[in-house]
Formats: C-alpha cells, sequence, structure tokens
C-alpha cells in the first residue's frame, strides 16, 4: 500500500500524500445524552485532514493531522474545534522490529468521553498526549519477544467542575508469542500499569497475567483468544490520609472474525481493567460487533455495535458506575472512486447504576466522504 506515486505536488516514488474530507450533518433527538428533560438539535460535522506516509523497504513514517469542526443550530455550547494527530513510525532490521505510534488529541469532553465512560459531559477542553515504543525480537523460526511501553497523560480543562480529573497512566507489556503451525500460535504476557491522578487523589497498580491462543481455522476464519488474572491496589489519599484497597479478578479478550463472499464479521468481547477520566480505574466488561454487508459494487451497508459495562474495583455502589451501548446502522453508495454518501441511524442509551436513571439517543446522520 501507498508504494506507488499518488498524484499532487508533494508526492514521489517513496512517499504518499492523500486528503481527507467527511462532511456530516445530523439530528439527535438528546445530543447531551441526559437522563432529564433535554432538547434535540440539528448540528453537523466536518473533518478535514490528510495521511502522510514515507516508505523505503526498512522503515515506515506515517503522520495523520485531523481538524474536526462541529456546529449547532442554536446550541453554541455544543460548537467544538477539535484536533488531532496521529503518528506511526516502524523500524525493521534483521530478526528485529522497533516501533512508534503516538498521538495528540485537543478536543472536547462532549464527545471525549463516551467511549470510555459513556457519557457526554458539558463542554470542557481536553488535551490528551499518548506515546508507545515497542520493539520486537525474533528469537527463533517459531518464536518472538514483544515488549512495548505506554505513556499517557490527559488534562482537563476546570475538568473537576464536571466531575473529570487529570490523569497519568503509565503500561508496560512483555509478550512471548510461539507458532505451534503454519494456522496456530500460542502467546503469554505480563502487563503492570500505573495509574495516578493527584486530583482526584488516588493512583493504582495493576499487574496481569494472560496466556492466549490464535487459531485460522479456515482462510475465512480467524479466532483470538487470552485469558488471565489481574491484581490492583488502590491508593486514595481523602484528607491526608492513605487508605489502601486490593482487587484480584480475571481478565480476558476473545475475538472473532469471519468473511463471506459479501459480508465480513467481527465480533469481540473483553474484560479488563481500564483507567477513566473520573480520576479512577474500573473493570471494563465490554462487547463489539461489526458487520459489513457488500449488496454490488456500488452499495455496502455496516453495522457497528458497542456496549460496556464499568465498575470500580473496590466500591459496588460507586455513583459513577454505569452501563452504555451504542449501535450505528448504515448505508452507503459509491459515488465515484473517491467519493462515498451514506445514510446512518445511532441509538445510545446511559442507565446508571445506582439511581438507575436512564438516558437515550436517536439520532440521524448523512455522511459525504472524500478520500483519495
Amino acid at each position: 500500500m501507498f508504494l506507488t506515486a499518488a498524484p499532487g505536488p508533494l508526492s514521489a516514488a517513496q512517499y504518499s500524500v492523500r486528503p481527507t474530507l467527511d462532511v456530516r450533518p445530523e439530528y439527535d433527538s438528546n445530543p447531551r445524552l441526559v437522563t432529564g428533560s433535554h432538547d434535540s438539535a440539528f448540528g453537523g460535522i466536518v473533518d478535514v485532514g490528510a495521511d502522510l506516509e514515507r516508505r523505503t523497504e526498512t522503515t515506515t513514517l506515517r503522520l495523520t493531522p485531523l481538524a474536526r469542526f462541529r456546529r449547532f443550530d442554536s446550541e453554541e455550547d455544543l460548537d467544538s474545534d477539535d484536533q488531532f494527530l496521529d503518528l506511526q513510525a516502524v523500524q525493521t532490521a534483521p530478526r528485529l522490529m522497533f516501533g512508534l505510534t503516538a498521538g495528540f488529541a485537543r478536543d472536547s469532553t462532549l464527545t471525549s468521553e463516551v467511549t470510555t465512560i459513556g457519557e457526554v459531559f458539558d463542554r470542557r477542553r481536553r488535551i490528551a498526549i499518548d506515546a508507545t515504543p515497542s520493539v520486537g525480537y525474533e528469537l527463533s523460526p517459531r518464536s518472538r519477544l514483544e515488549a512495548s511501553y505506554t505513556y499517557t497523560d490527559v488534562d482537563y480543562d476546570k475538568g473537576q467542575s464536571v466531575g473529570l480529573f487529570d490523569f497519568m497512566n503509565h503500561d508496560v507489556d512483555i509478550t512471548i508469542r510461539y507458532s505451534a503451525s503454519a494456522t496456530s500460535s500460542f502467546l503469554g504476557r505480563v502487563f503492570a500499569a500505573r495509574f495516578d491522578s493527584e486530583e482526584a487523589m488516588q493512583d493504582t497498580d495493576t499487574l496481569a497475567l494472560t496466556v492466549g491462543y490464535t487459531k485460522e481455522f479456515s482462510e475465512t476464519f480467524e479466532g483470538n483468544f487470552e485469558a488471565g488474572a489481574a491484581s490492583s491496589r488502590e491508593r486514595t489519599t481523602p484528607f491526608g490520609v492513605s487508605v489502601k484497597s486490593d482487587s484480584l479478578g480475571p481478565v480476558f479478550d476473545v475475538s472473532l472474525v469471519k468473511e463471506f463472499e459479501r459480508t465480513s464479521v467481527r465480533v469481540g468481547s473483553a474484560f479488563i481493567r481500564s483507567p477513566t477520566g473520573q480520576g479512577r480505574v474500573v473493570e471494563r466488561l465490554e462487547a463489539t460487533a461489526s458487520i459489513n454487508h457488500e449488496f454490488t459494487p456500488l452499495w455496502s451497508a455496516q453495522l457497528d455495535v458497542l456496549a460496556f459495562r464499568n465498575r470500580g474495583l473496590n466500591d459496588p455502589t460507586d455513583t459513577s458506575d454505569a452501563d452504555f451501548i451504542s449501535g450505528e446502522l448504515g448505508v452507503g453508495r459509491q459515488l465515484t472512486e473517491r467519493w462515498t454518501i451514506s445514510g446512518s441511524y445511532r441509538y445510545r442509551r446511559r442507565e446508571e447504576e445506582v439511581s438507575s436513571a436512564t438516558a437515550e439517543s436517536h439520532a440521524v446522520f448523512l455522511t459525504l466522504r472524500y478520500r483519495q
């Protein structure tokens, strides 16, 4: 991919510059996803970005800037101008591979916490930085050692006024993979994480051990299975007094991919320990599904579903605990080689665990997309 020259004044044999554009008007019955009385809103999002890539025989460098403009009619508190920048770099050598992924996001809490907490907060500026250097070493023709470190730093502007707290998170992951055959492999993983939120006066250390199995059942069917146990220690310092609490429990991550002649299906489920902007680490039970069907070379349909359940590690009655589900069904048509248009419907629902209060949202979108 991207090995040939692409049109444009900056393109060359080893370079690719591809502009992107999404224009997405929408109607949402409950854009704030609140449990009480609420107003509907008309609005839209415009994404302007680019994919820039440079390749050689041993290196790949990819940069993806994106500017997002979000506007709603007569609802200025839903407006936001956001910026994103993603970096991917890979360097290969005999038996070695070095990698780096990094991201910068300057967005708002109107959208930043929906897929992690399931909540739309009043508008506050959020700045998130993450970086993951990694290395892979081929121990033998069948075995491989992989190691990575992930640094995450999230800051909110006046976030405490809406229940969000600045935090940092550090992850270390060491994995050994063994190929038992051309269609199956095993892995063993050690994972350690440190979560720290000074504003929430809380930090959490987590250690997890897992084993996994990957199997290609056929050329069109693949499964990944990983399970183990995780131990966490939370420390809170209310009124200057340190309080510790420990938790031990299972973790798992399962995914299946099936390809049919015109349909692709991806489903997954995971039970993990995840940092959040609420100033705590939660146990997260998650399920995902993605189905794409091609009616003709020009017409296609897509269904995406995300559901999760967040619970505190040691407090079963935390008022922040909630269940969330989001599903979006769309139909699209290829207009030209570079332009597509699609219409979709999205349903979102959030239920608070303690109060049982429920918020629902129904939204419709029309998306015009350009990809070079």
